[in-house]
C-alpha cells in the first residue's frame, strides 16, 4: 500500500510538472485597458486554437503555440462604427496582435509580446462558460 502511494503521489508530480503552458491560458477570459482607457477583452476557446473578444467590435482570431512562441492568425470582425478614440485603439490592437510572437503568464496577468518588443498585459476575469 506505501508503494502504491508513492507511486501514486510521483504520477502525479510528474503530471503537474508536465502541464503545456497552453492549458494554462486555454478557456480562460482576459482585460486590458489601450492607452486611451478603452476595455479591450480576449478570450481562448477551450475547445480549439482561437482567440476572440472585442473592443468596440467582437472580433476572433486563430493562433499557434509553441512553447512560449504565440502568434495570432488573421483577425475576422464586426463592423460597427463606435466612439473615435475606441476606434483607434481597436486599429492599433489588431496590428499589435499581428506582431505579437511570445506571452509570460504571471499570476492571473498574460503578458503579450511584439516582435518589436512592445508588451501588452491583460488581467485574467475568469474561465469562459
Amino acid at each position: 500500500m506505501k508503494k502504491f502511494l508513492s507511486l501514486a503521489v510521483m504520477i502525479f508530480f510528474i503530471a503537474a510538472c508536465n502541464k503545456t503552458t497552453d492549458e494554462s491560458f486555454v478557456g480562460n477570459k482576459y482585460v486590458a485597458t489601450s492607452s486611451n482607457g478603452t476595455e479591450i477583452t480576449l478570450a481562448f476557446d477551450a475547445e480549439q486554437p482561437r482567440a476572440f473578444g472585442k473592443v468596440v467590435n467582437n472580433y476572433n482570431m486563430p493562433y499557434t503555440l509553441e512553447g512560449d512562441s504565440l502568434k495570432f492568425g488573421l483577425s475576422m470582425s464586426t463592423m460597427m462604427m463606435g466612439p473615435e478614440n475606441a476606434m483607434k485603439a481597436e486599429t492599433e490592437y489588431h496590428r499589435f496582435m499581428a506582431m505579437v510572437t511570445s506571452f509570460r503568464l504571471a499570476d492571473n496577468t498574460l503578458i503579450l509580446i511584439s516582435s518589436d518588443g512592445r508588451e501588452m498585459v491583460f488581467e485574467k476575469t475568469g474561465k469562459i462558460e
